[in-house]
């Protein structure tokens, strides 16, 4: 847990806390799509900051990391993603939408 002091007093969160980078391959939750839309979401495990990447529909992108168990990736507007395969330096995942 993590305690916070200020001024006016203080506060101990019950929340859980990991540090450091990931050990294990990564893993698919869920999906959040929007055909219409540019963004997909992706939640699942063991996301790697700055070097999580994402093949679909015969692409290479990026996969934004916002924490180790959310990331996120733009593709064209009307573009459907069927499938994608999530790859970090410590193995990777396919996911189907169908």
């Amino acid at each position: 847990s993590i305690k916070i002091q200020t001024s006016e007093g203080e506060y101990a969160s019950d929340v859980f806390f990991e540090v450091g980078t990931p050990t294990q391959p990564p893993t698919v939750g869920s999906i959040a799509v929007n055909n219409m839309d540019e963004w997909i979401f992706v939640t699942g495990e063991n996301f790697v900051w700055d070097q999580t990447s994402v093949i679909f529909n015969e692409k290479t992108a990026n996969c934004f990391v916002y924490s180790t168990f959310s990331c996120g990736f733009s593709k064209n507007i009307n573009e459907l993603v069927t499938s994608l395969t999530l790859t970090t330096p410590n193995g990777s995942v396919t996911y189907n939408l169908e």
